[in-house]
Order: C-alpha cells, then structure tokens, then sequence
C-alpha cells in the first residue's frame, strides 16, 4: 500500500496500519527512501541557518547551499 493511502486509512484505523506497516518484512528500497526524504528535510532545514550566517559574514549563499546539498545528499546517506 502507498504511504498516501497509508495516511488515509490511518484516520479510519491506525492500529491496522501500524501493525501492517511494523509486521512487514524490511525493505530496503523504503529504508532508502525515508533516509534521503530525511537527509532532504534537514538541508532545507539548513537553509535559514545558511541565510542568516551569508548575510552577517557577507559570504556568498549559494556556495554555502552548494556544500550543505552536497554533504546532506551525497555524504551523509553514505554515512549512515
């Protein structure tokens, strides 16, 4: 089942989806999935951070993106 209709079926009754979801056999295609949904989410968390730290050293912020997508995207998947 997709993770949409995961979501629905959740309102109607989340025990069933949960036992189904925590019952199933490991996968690592969702493993994958969910780690670089993850490391996605924290780099545009970075970006505000990146923003601010650009404008108060006058540094570029592109370059500073540039380096957070390239660690949270490439590296830290390999990392972990």
């Amino acid at each position: 089942m997709s993770a949409v209709l995961d979501i629905v079926a959740t309102y109607r009754a989340p025990r069933a989806v949960f036992r189904r979801r925590a019952g199933a056999a490991p996968r690592e295609d969702r493993a994958i999935a969910i780690l670089l949904l993850a490391c996605g989410l924290i780099f545009i968390a970075q970006w505000p951070r990146l923003s601010r730290l650009a404008f108060e050293t006058g540094a570029e912020l592109q370059p500073m993106l540039g380096g957070a997508l390239f660690g949270w995207m490439f590296i830290a998947p390999l990392a972990l």
